[in-house]
């Protein structure tokens, strides 16, 4: 039997209030680390191969398209889908997709401060 345990660093946290649209940070998330809609994403990023095999390229691709079906609002579904639309996402490795998460986030959000060398790159 698998023992169950609680990590709270792996806890996505529930917002305190319900949040209308407007009072909601730009990625449509409550701006705050616990929510970062694209924390598990970069986390994703960083353990993806160097130099990635075919397969590994064509999850990654359809982990892309389902997040921009997915995300967590409407107006953050028609920016994903809009920026993955001008051209085919660099997947072929490790670099390449950290420094496409974080165009994907400054894409939701403008104001993110996301940055390939402060990621782990």
């Amino acid at each position: 039997m698998v023992e169950e345990h609680y990590d709270p660093d792996l806890a996505i946290v529930a917002p305190p209030s319900l949040l209308e649209e407007e009072d909601e940070g730009s990625c449509g998330a409550p701006p705050t680390e616990e929510t970062s809609p694209f924390g598990i994403f970069h986390s994703i990023a960083l353990a993806f191969p160097e130099k990635a095999s075919l397969a590994e390229r064509t999850s990654m691709l359809n982990l892309l398209a389902s997040l921009s079906l997915n995300y967590p609002t409407e107006a953050g579904k028609e920016k994903l889908a809009a920026k993955l639309e001008e051209g085919t996402p660099d997947v072929s490795g490790r670099a390449g997709l950290v420094e496409l998460m974080c165009n994907l986030e400054k894409t939701i959000d403008p104001y993110a401060t996301c940055d390939p060398v402060k990621v782990g790159l």
